[in-house]
């Protein structure tokens, strides 16, 4: 796994509006990853996740937060 962009995504999530955080949860869900719901947010494990999804998860906020 590419650490420097999972902290990319861990550290610029909270940056996202609304609609650019619904859109990453969409790609999780089309790629049938669980996300969890709790009082503070929606979350998921980051070692769920492949090499390619953690890719296109972190090229899309890359693209959005230009």
């Amino acid at each position: 796994m590419d650490k420097t962009k999972i902290e990319y995504i861990a550290r610029k999530i909270n940056i996202l509006d609304l609609h650019e955080k619904e859109h990453v949860c969409k790609i999780l869900l089309a790629h049938e990853i669980d996300v969890k719901q709790n009082n503070n947010g929606v979350y998921c494990r980051f070692d769920e996740l492949s090499n390619e999804l953690i890719d296109v998860i972190h090229e899309y906020m890359v693209t959005t937060l230009k």
